[in-house]
Order: structure tokens, then sequence, then C-alpha cells
């Protein structure tokens, strides 16, 4: 039996490509934060034959747990929900742990979100960071503790024990999900970073800045579409799509990998979102990242630490970097 937790969109289509390489039974645990997701899921729900049920508390299902057979799969190591759920199944007996495709933090070297100051070396930060690596952070579980990854293995994933099985997931998104969304033969999506919300750029500076992509990078006879980051203000989303002049993606519910599945034409912008990173592995769109230029363009001590941190796996992914 498979647990699956996830609280995204990202995550619930992660899980429900787990659940189509099994026999076994899998329930999904949805972890809700403040912003009820349930529509994305019912969406995404509707791009595979084979269903994921899921429950909203570990409570839901005390009952129907084999507990001499149980894997409990992770989509955050660091939420304190999932880690709390984990604990309460390893009092009730034996429990293996693995991992799924959660973001890019998986095939990070740091872990970007501990940083709380552009301070990047601080000994606070770094006695964090060797407490993860050792295991001995009770607010995460250690990448070598995991007995199973399911990822769409995009990149080295660092602090893996040996044994680790890694089951890729790509062959899975290719021929068990479906998608019917048409876009035109010229067409660019935008996708939105989180910058705005970790307020590290404003919503002018953001707005300010795409009009220096359009006017730089993209083709002037294509529709260009702008798909928010969740997190997104709706303030931006207005803005950018009122003053740039863009088209808002045809279902902002559904991942953006699905969206490209039968879109081959599609020019892929972003930042360094996930979403560039498995479809420069998947699909044959075409993938730019903007990273670099916007750290150059603001010259900003954050996003100058957040651009060195994944500058390595961007060159070695496919993904063309535009200067």
């Amino acid at each position: 039996m498979k647990i699956v937790m996830f609280s995204s969109p990202l995550h619930f289509l992660v899980a429900n490509l787990v659940n189509q390489l099994t026999d076994e039974e899998v329930i999904g645990i949805y972890i809700l934060y403040q912003e009820d997701k349930t529509d994305s899921f019912h969406r995404i729900s509707k791009c595979f034959e084979k269903k994921l049920s899921y429950v909203v508390s570990l409570n839901d299902i005390r009952t129907q747990l084999d507990l001499n057979n149980l894997e409990l799969v992770f989509s955050n190591r660091f939420d304190k929900h999932q880690i709390s759920i984990y604990r309460t199944l390893k009092k009730l007996g034996k429990v293996r742990v693995s991992f799924m495709e959660e973001g890019m933090s998986i095939y990070l070297k740091k872990v970007h979100f501990l940083r709380g100051s552009v301070l990047s070396e601080s000994l606070d930060v770094a006695k964090k960071l060797v407490k993860i690596a050792l295991g001995r952070d009770e607010r995460v579980i250690a990448m070598k503790r995991f007995i199973r990854g399911y990822t769409f293995n995009v990149a080295e994933i660092p602090g893996l024990s040996s044994t680790c099985e890694i089951i890729d997931l790509k062959s899975a998104f290719l021929s068990k999900c479906r998608c019917d969304l048409k876009y035109p033969e010229k067409s660019i999506v935008i996708l939105s970073q989180w910058f705005v919300a970790k307020r590290i750029l404003t919503i002018e500076e953001m707005v300010e800045y795409y009009k220096v992509v359009s006017k730089s990078f993209l083709d002037k006879d294509a529709t260009v579409y702008f798909k928010p980051h969740p997190w997104d203000p709706p303030e931006l989303t207005e803005s950018v799509i009122k003053e740039c002049g863009f088209v808002r993606s045809l279902d902002d519910y559904l991942p953006i990998e699905i969206h490209l599945l039968n879109n081959p034409q599609i020019q892929l912008y972003g930042f360094w979102t996930s979403a560039l990173f498995y479809t420069s592995a998947m699909l044959s769109n075409n993938v730019y990242s903007l990273f670099g230029h916007l750290s150059t363009h603001f010259d900003l001590p954050e996003l100058t630490y957040q651009y060195e941190l994944v500058k390595d796996i961007v060159s070695a992914s496919g993904v063309k970097e535009l200067s």
C-alpha cells in the first residue's frame, strides 16, 4: 500500500503518475493550506483513466492501513504536516519512506528557502544545513533515508543512499496523460515565478521587466500567453495582461506540462520553475530561461544568490539561457 502526500497541482499530477505505475493500492492525502486546490485536482484527474482517490486527513483512512506493507511518499520533506503524518504512522508500525518530484528543490545542493537574508553563509544557516545533511533536523527527512524516488529524473539528485531506487516517471507522463487543449501555431507561454510573492520584486518592476522581454526576445507575430504562478497576487496578472498585451493561459488549473503534451509548437519562457526542466527533459518544445538575464537586469543580491544556486542545473539541462 502506498500513501502519497501532496499539496499543489504539480504534486497531484506526480501522485497520479505514481498511481499509474503500480498495481498496489494508492491513496492520496491532500495537505490543505490556505487556498483550496480541488478544482485543479478535478481537472487533472480528467487527464487520466485510472483515478487517484484521496482524503484530507490520516484519520479518514486509519482503518484501511496495511501496517505490514506501507510506503509513505513525501512531496515535500520540509513540510511539517507531512512530517507529522510520518511520525504518527511510525508509532503504529514500520513505515518505509519515499519521495516524489516536488519541484527543483530535490536537485539543489543547498536548501534555497532556509536562507533568511543575503548573508547566505551565516553560521545559523550553516548549522541548519549540517543538521539536515546528517539527518538530525527533526523538521525534515534526510535524503539518505528514502528507499525510493518517483521523479522525472532531470538532473542528479544529491544526498541519496546508494540503495535508493529511482522510478522514472517520463514514460508514464507521455503515455498515460491526456489533454485536449489546442494553442495557435505561433504561441509563446511565459511562466511567472514567485518574485512578487517573496517581495524580491514589485508588481511594477515585473511589468517593466516583461515589457523588456517582449521587446528583446519574443516573436512579434506570436500570441503570448501568461501563466500565473500559484502564489502570484491577482493584481500582478491583471497588470501584466493589461500593460504587456499578453493573454491569459488557456487553463490555469492544469500544470503547464499538460498544456504542452499536444502542443509542440509552443515556445516556453520562464525563470527557474521546475516546468522548464521537465519540459526540456520530456517534450520537444523550445524552452528558455530568463533568470540569468533577470538577475543582471536588476542586480539584486537576492536574485544573484538564487541564480547561483540553479545556474549549473540550467546549463546542463538543455534549457536555453537568454542574456
